[in-house]
């Protein structure tokens, strides 16, 4: 041994350095030596320690262990022949010793791997593996006509099982497999288990156990076979975390997510993180408030969101949307949770660190939340900052626009007291086209300009009486309201007809119940479930006394000497077109008529008519300024646009989102990287979870609400804050997808990888076939058939061609292997390779 702790052993005509203690076969793929093996796995115990239990229940069925305390075999597959021992033996189960001399490929190994994997296809759909046409085959139709129960399962050309099988060899004399008929079992809405594709190799079982600690799993033998299933007959009975974890080891798709992942794993399999407009880490976030690190816990949330007081309200949690956790009590409260952390401590005064000024200088028009968040991330960047804002206090639409009982305004000064600490300048009562242009901003010595001054105005009502007295605009009654121009009198008593569907239709409706109105009517276009509102905002209206009507337009608003007094309605058919434009359909013989003394149009809204005047900006027929990229730059030089005055009205998180993106586009345009620096370590979870009672039947935390018949007496919040235990509680509910993906993917045999050199391009034959060019991460760039394989590749290394590796195969018949490559590619990663952009069409 030498003195760093590793042994010298010698693998064939290799030798390697080894850490004493690791098992022969993990030290041997640590160091790039391939021996082919299924139930190891680089994160598991050995699997030839697993004990059986008494039972367990597949399908509801159970099976009882009838093999006695029996260890389990193993797969049989890493078997070498070691100097100094007679018969050939198990790498998972040696040590490494100094000096060791082992044989990997030696022709009784070969034979005997053979053998064993030919047990193994015995038990396991194997047609498709042993088919000469399973390149780049879809499985159905057949053409050669197998059974659709012998055939091998979706992950083919992706199977780990498959790809051993085509590295040991499939023997000629393997039997044909025979359908067992045993029954496919969905696990909520989440896995699939089907055990005829099962091969015994315990993986799961361990990854459930002892990476886990959950113990749902267990093994027994039944019949000479060794049978996987649950401990307990019901999934909640036997502790399941539906962590994915068993999933994410099993070697033959088997245990299976219902939701194929193709494409980006890490986005699919954490949904919540990837569905968060703003990117944050929200599994992170949920770990460390269940542990009560709420310091830790408000960091992560400031690494991604500037607002966090605000978002903790009114964000409409997309993360939530998307939880995989829905079907099991309920989504995980994401927004509530935020806010339970920002209400309980006071995370930082100085939350973000200052990079040293650049010296570049951005002026930021508009303080709503995409201006604010733009304004943030550019200082993070190092940037100077100046936000002009028309108003007279910071805000925009949060402010002006969304109630209190939705958003208290100390909420709102919380969060414009961290960006002020920032260094961020907020100049009230400057708005471009008054006080402002951007000719006199870049006069000013401003490096660029963002304009995010929102969609702020109004749509106008196009129906007769839409000019009568008490005919009001959502937005303005909102405003009005927030800065307290509003007479309460002039609602109380009074009958209210809302016209809009969405969500500053029901803010209008509810504020108008807060004023007095009695009753409170929303009438909107659409089906009842096809509202744009937010389901919450929905239900919280209904619950408060407003009456919603859907499928009714407005024909004419009726009046009495110049003031409202009733709409007449009309029966609203379908809103949109065939093709998706806005175009509503009515039935004018079903009308309907409504009394009313006010009528509050909220139909949507647009930006200032002078904006749209102003020289420099360029609006597109949807009203709102055009921008030519994801960075959301202007045709103007060194001017950009965030927020709904380029997306149109959005959400406070996409508008944040948006902020972002612009604040990466204009550090870029001033010369600097884009990449927001992380405040956060990386982190190194841990798989540990533990098992507990109950844990998928636990339903959401519900916070104590206000009843609602003593909401609409005034403008408090209607929830209170989600604190303590109950927090604890409930982001302990996560069931942490994302240490999925930081579990270690198999070894699989190894591939003919070539350097990209010129010295190895003279070795490729003048012949046609079809090569790969492939990245770092040995993904393929470019696939191509040519009938000059050496002739093509010299031309890509004469072009530039940067890939760092390239592998080819000689096949006359190349344009056929050129699909079947490009085909079991897109089945792969869900996408073309990055260099054949221009064979999109043909798939």
């Amino acid at each position: 041994m030498s003195t760093d702790g590793t042994c010298t052993t010698r693998f064939d005509d290799r030798e390697v350095e080894i850490p004493s203690g690791k098992s022969l076969l993990a030290g041997a793929l640590e160091a790039g030596v391939y021996i082919p093996h299924l139930c190891f796995h680089r994160d598991l115990p050995p699997a030839r320690s697993a004990r059986p239990a008494e039972a367990v229940f597949r399908a509801g069925e159970r099976i009882e262990n009838d093999g006695g305390d029996e260890a389990y075999a193993g797969c049989g597959l890493c078997v070498v022949e070691v100097q100094g021992m007679d018969e050939p033996q198990p790498a998972c189960d040696l040590s490494v010793t100094p000096g060791m001399v082992v044989r990997t490929d030696t022709p009784r190994l070969e034979s005997l791997r053979r053998e064993k994997l030919a047990r193994i296809l015995a038990r396991h759909p194997h047609a498709c593996i042993t088919c000469a046409q399973k390149e780049g085959c879809s499985r159905e139709p057949c053409s050669t006509n197998v059974a659709v129960e012998e055939r091998c399962c979706p992950l083919l050309g992706r199977c780990e099982l498959e790809k051993l099988a085509c590295h040991v060899g499939v023997p000629a004399d393997t039997p044909r497999y025979v359908p067992r008929g045993l029954p496919v079992e969905q696990i909520e809405d989440l896995f699939t288990f089907t055990p005829e594709l099962c091969v015994a190799c315990l993986r799961c079982i361990r990854a459930c156990c002892d990476l886990k600690g959950v113990n749902s799993l267990g093994f027994v033998h039944s019949g000479g076979e060794v049978v996987v299933g649950r401990r307990a007959a019901d999934i909640i009975e036997a502790c399941c975390r539906f962590c994915g974890a068993c999933v994410e080891v099993c070697p033959t798709g088997a245990l299976s997510d219902r939701t194929a992942l193709v494409g980006d794993r890490r986005d699919l399999l954490v949904p919540c993180r990837s569905s968060c407009p703003a990117g944050m880490d929200v599994p992170r976030f949920l770990r460390a408030v269940a542990e009560n690190r709420l310091g830790e816990a408000a960091r992560i949330c400031l690494d991604r969101l500037p607002l966090p007081n605000v978002l903790g309200r009114v964000c409409f949690h997309p993360c939530e949307d998307r939880c995989r956790r829905t079907e099991l009590g309920g989504p995980l409260s994401v927004c509530r949770l935020r806010r339970a952390v920002f209400d309980t401590v006071e995370p930082y005064r100085e939350p973000w660190p200052g990079p040293p000024s650049t010296g570049k200088r951005v002026a930021v028009i508009g303080s709503g939340p995409a201006g604010l968040a733009a304004a943030h991330f550019l200082r993070r960047l190092g940037r100077e900052v100046t936000v002009f804002e028309a108003a007279r206090q910071a805000g925009g639409m949060l402010r002006h626009g969304i109630p209190e009982y939705r958003l208290p305004r100390r909420v709102l000064e919380k969060d414009l007291e961290l960006l002020v600490g920032q260094g961020i300048e907020i100049r009230p009562g400057m708005a471009l086209g008054g006080e402002l242009s951007l000719k006199g901003l870049r006069e000013e010595g401003f490096d660029a300009v963002l304009v995010a001054a929102g969609a702020g105005a109004p749509k106008d009502l196009a129906v007769e009486g839409a000019e009568l007295k008490g005919v009001l605009a959502g937005v303005r009654f909102l405003r009005d309201v927030a800065v307290g121009s509003f007479p309460k009198a002039e609602l109380e008593g009074r009958r209210v007809v809302v016209i809009g569907g969405g969500d500053v239709a029901l803010d209008a409706a509810r504020t108008a119940l807060r004023h007095g109105a009695a009753p409170v009517t929303l009438v909107c276009l659409e089906a009842a479930e096809a509202m744009p509102a937010h389901a919450a905002e929905i239900e919280g209206a209904r619950m408060e006394g407003v009456e919603i009507l859907t499928s009714w337009g407005p024909d004419r608003i009726l009046g009495t000497n110049g003031n409202v007094r009733g709409v007449r309605l009309v029966r609203c058919l379908a809103v949109f077109d065939e093709s998706g434009r806005f175009a509503p359909r009515f039935d004018s013989d079903t009308r309907h008529e409504l009394r009313a003394d006010a009528v509050i149009a909220a139909i949507g809204q647009e930006v200032e008519r002078g904006l749209r005047e102003h020289p420099g900006l360029e609006f597109g027929s949807n009203g709102f300024l055009c921008v030519t990229d994801e960075g959301q730059s202007t045709g103007t030089v060194g001017v950009f646009a965030a927020g709904d005055l380029a997306l149109g009205p959005s959400s406070v998180v996409r508008s944040v989102a948006s902020g972002r993106r612009a604040a990466e586009s204009i550090d870029r345009f001033l010369g600097g990287s884009g990449e927001v620096p992380s405040i956060l370590d990386p982190e190194r979870p841990d798989q540990w979870t533990g098992r507990e009672e109950g844990f998928g039947a636990r339903p959401r935390v519900r916070p104590v609400e206000v009843a609602p018949g003593e909401r609409a007496r005034g403008f408090s919040e209607i929830e209170s804050v989600l604190a303590g235990a109950n927090a604890r509680e409930e982001a302990a509910r996560c069931l942490q997808c994302d240490l999925r993906s930081h579990i270690s993917a198999p070894v699989l045999p190894p591939e003919p990888w070539i350097a990209f050199t010129a010295e190895a391009v003279d070795g490729v034959p003048d012949t046609a076939g079809v090569f790969c060019l492939l990245g770092e991460d040995r993904v393929a760039t470019k696939i191509q058939g040519t009938p000059n394989l050496r002739r093509a590749l010299v031309e890509e290394l004469a072009g530039g061609g940067s890939a760092p590796y390239f592998m080819f195969e000689e096949d006359a018949m190349y344009t056929k292997r050129e699909s079947e490559l490009i085909q079991q590619f897109l089945a792969r990663h869900g996408r073309m390779p990055e260099g054949d952009g221009d064979l999109d069409d043909l798939f």
